[in-house]
């Protein structure tokens, strides 16, 4: 990343069943260079819901400019409401 950081816009990764951001670290000087979504994930995993994110972005500048995630839960979807919520949104 480090040799990269001028091209580089954003970072995302999924599939681990928590939703969360990292921060990318220059090798040498520990300088914050990147910033990483980890997005959660579908499937469901030991008594975590599904979840996915839209990501909107700058058509421009090519960086989000927002982050809405939604979620299932799966006692509800298990009674019969199989209805994704919006968790929240990053603007």
């Amino acid at each position: 990343m480090d040799r990269y950081q001028h091209v580089v816009r954003a970072s995302f990764q999924g599939h681990t069943h928590t939703e969360g951001f990292h921060v990318t670290k220059a090798i040498k000087s520990e300088k914050n260079i990147g910033m990483n979504f980890v997005d959660g994930s579908v499937t469901t995993y030991r008594g975590k819901n599904p979840g996915f994110s839209i990501i909107t972005f700058d058509e421009e500048y090519m960086v989000p400019i927002e982050i809405e995630t939604h979620f299932l839960n799966m006692s509800e979807a298990n009674a019969g409401n199989k209805k994704w919520i919006k968790l929240h949104d990053f603007t």
